[in-house]
């Protein structure tokens, strides 16, 4: 049985501190993308095949980051497959921004795979989350737009919480509490990860996945990042899409009681 920690939150400093833990040695599902970005200049530190199993799922389910929604409880062939990599190491970090749409899915594909999750939840007062929304290239929603999307992912990811051992971590706080915990944010993810059994430094899988993205990160750096953001790696979307997903890149959706 693997571990698997998710990491969920959106425009609330996802991104920072997946770069710190990476850092630091900690493992993560690789090839990653930690190409600048034009909505991050340090890089977004993201799966690049989980990007494409979470873009072709909201596109079979006619959502997307703009106009969210929640995806079914249904085991998915594509993650199953994700999951059964024989070379991923057997604990192990995943971001993606979109998995606080797509969770559902991925928490009965994981169950059904004897997959052991947990998730940390990096949180941002709610009009901090509504102006980075509006305000950051790349982005830009207008008010109304903004609003709804952080109100589902906000009940999208408590309710996951609810499934899914969580830990909080706020940036921007607004009361002493949140501050004080704040100042501690990534000792306090990495010791959730220890906890779980998810150790910095697991050796040979971490340098590779750190190789693949160097030597597949030099397509487009601030060109073409929207594309990066919205489905996949720019010139290299379709081929992982297809692998990642199924036939003519829809996804191989499978229930099973």
């Amino acid at each position: 049985m693997s571990t698997i920690c998710l990491i969920f939150g959106r425009r609330a400093g996802t991104s920072s501190l997946s770069k710190a833990l990476f850092e630091k040695g900690y493992p993560f599902r690789g090839p990653l993308d930690t190409r600048p970005m034009l909505t991050n200049k340090d890089g977004h530190y993201e799966s690049y095949e989980c990007r494409a199993i979470n873009g072709g799922m909201l596109r079979h389910f006619r959502t997307n980051d703009k106009y969210p929604g929640l995806v079914p409880f249904l085991i998915h062939q594509g993650v199953e497959q994700w999951l059964a990599d024989e070379e991923a190491p057997q604990a192990y970090v995943v971001k993606e921004p979109r998995l606080c749409l797509t969770w559902p899915t991925w928490y009965r594909t994981c169950k059904a795979s004897n997959h052991k999750l947990v998730a940390i939840w990096c949180r941002r007062p709610r009009e901090g989350q509504i102006r980075s929304l509006m305000t950051s290239k790349g982005y830009e929603y207008e008010r109304d737009d903004a609003e709804y999307c952080v109100t589902m992912y906000e009940h999208s990811i408590s309710l996951a919480s609810q499934m899914i051992p969580t830990l909080q971590l706020w940036i921007e706080p607004e009361t002493p509490r949140q501050w004080i915990r704040s100042l501690f944010r990534e000792g306090r993810a990495a010791r959730w990860l220890r906890k779980h059994g998810i150790e910095p430094n697991q050796g040979e899988y971490h340098a590779r996945s750190q190789e693949d993205e160097e030597g597949g990160s030099q397509e487009a750096e601030e060109g073409g990042s929207q594309e990066a953001e919205e489905g996949g790696p720019s010139g290299g979307k379709e081929g992982r899409g297809e692998e990642a997903l199924g036939a003519g890149g829809r996804p191989d959706v499978i229930i099973r009681p």
